[in-house]
């Protein structure tokens, strides 16, 4: 009796072993000890977006400087003067092109949000009057996953410039048991995903406080590891097993 208890007691130790082998398995995007990341380059200039090929924007023409914008909100049905369009969203394409109801094809890449739908009002009065025309960019997002366990949110741009300092505070921040030495930030270049590390522990790392995100970024906040915790709700069920198989076994010798 005594030796099958001692076959189970060694038993649970190599099973309570090869878990503890798994106690980092949520982590994601671990990074080898050698792994070199690259400099990231804070370029604080483009501080206003620019339309991209792929964004998709939203689109919509008012005649009469937009009156009726206010109109509907302040004035009644038949008070209202001038027409006006329903948004409509539209994808930019590989050529930075957008094919507008009545114009035409126009390239909008390379434009503030301002310049383009200044350059689409000149291209439309050619034949409304006085007109008014909003654009928005609707695709722009970057995702971050936050410390603890992982929690992720999808940050939403717009047409605004957005910090890493701003993106994590619109995320709740970088959260319990999280290393801020040790934020990492993958981006698209050039069709390559290259990675970044930034270290907001120290005051030096403000410099990455004005650092822009981009749409497509993500942020990885990684955790603390609480080995004690994770050991201890890893064995939990190993140890109420041991702990019934000793009070099985003490009745057992008792009543022997």
């Amino acid at each position: 009796m005594v030796g099958n208890f001692q076959r189970l007691l060694f038993f649970m130790l190599i099973v309570a072993s090869v878990s503890s082998c798994n106690l980092l398995s949520e982590v994601m995007f671990r990074p080898p000890k050698d792994y070199v990341f690259d400099e990231l380059v804070i370029d604080t200039t483009k501080a206003e977006y620019t339309i991209q090929p792929y964004d998709i924007i939203s689109f919509a023409v008012f005649t009469n400087e937009g009156a009726v914008i206010l109109e509907q909100s302040t004035g009644p049905t038949e008070a209202r003067v001038g027409t006006s369009s329903l948004p409509v969203d539209f994808t930019v394409n590989d050529k930075g092109e957008v094919e507008f109801p009545v114009i035409g094809v126009r390239k909008v890449s390379g434009l503030t949000i301002q310049e383009a739908q200044d350059f689409i009002e000149d291209e439309f009065e050619k034949m409304f009057n006085k007109p008014y025309v909003i654009i928005r960019v609707t695709n722009r997002q970057v995702v971050i996953f936050t410390s603890p366990d992982g929690t992720g949110r999808v940050v939403q741009l717009g047409a605004q410039y957005v910090s890493v300092v701003e993106a994590i505070a619109r995320a709740g921040g970088v959260g319990q048991d999280a290393k801020a030495s040790s934020i990492m930030l993958f981006r698209n270049v050039g069709g390559k995903r290259v990675s970044y590390l930034i270290d907001l522990s120290k005051i030096e790392g403000i410099k990455y406080a004005s650092a822009p995100v981009e749409s497509g970024d993500i942020i990885y906040v990684q955790s603390r590891p609480n080995i004690p915790r994770k050991l201890a709700e890893e064995i939990r069920p190993f140890l109420i097993l041991f702990t019934g198989a000793s009070i099985t076994l003490t009745i057992l010798l008792f009543f022997r």
